[in-house]
Order: structure tokens, then C-alpha cells, then sequence
């Protein structure tokens, strides 16, 4: 009989200040990533450093703008999409 691996759960969530953490911790800090490109002008995004992204991300996710969803398998983060809200999109 061939043994089969437990199925693993899968799930996606909206992405909280815990799921940034968790993520960052998981796979390191993530969060200057292009996902902000779409929330700021060119010339913010140019002008912005690292840490000013990832803030305005944080800051997001408090005022609880949709940002994405993040993907867990077996509750350990793997992957995530940004949500296309259209009122928060620069461009």
C-alpha cells in the first residue's frame, strides 16, 4: 500500500500587522516590495526609501485599507497578493 502525506491545510487571509511580522520573520523583511509602486506616484515611488514603504504599508493595514492577502500552508506563510483597490491605486 503506498503511504500518502497528510494533506496539507491551505489558506488565504487578509493581510493583518501580525501577518507582516510573521511573514517578515519567516522570510525575511519583505514589505518594500513593488506592491507599494501602485499606491504612489512614480515620482513618490522613485523618491521613497525602503523604510518609507514599509510604513506606508503598516499604515495601511492599520487604518484596515485591503492591501492583499497572504497564503499559509499549515499556518506558516508562503506566498501573497496585493488586492487591487482601485480608491488606493496612484496609477
Amino acid at each position: 500500500m503506498i503511504e500518502r502525506e497528510p494533506t496539507p491545510k491551505i489558506s488565504c487571509l487578509p493581510i493583518t500587522l501580525a501577518d507582516l511580522d510573521s511573514c517578515s520573520s519567516e522570510h525575511g523583511r519583505f514589505r518594500y516590495c513593488s506592491c507599494m509602486r501602485w499606491r504612489m506616484t512614480s515620482t513618490e515611488y522613485q523618491r521613497s526609501t525602503m523604510d518609507a514603504r514599509v510604513k506606508a504599508l503598516e499604515d495601511m493595514v492599520r487604518r484596515s485599507q485591503p492591501v492583499g492577502v497572504l497564503a499559509y500552508v499549515d499556518s506558516k506563510p508562503v506566498g501573497g497578493a496585493r488586492s487591487p483597490s482601485a480608491p488606493h491605486l496612484r496609477r
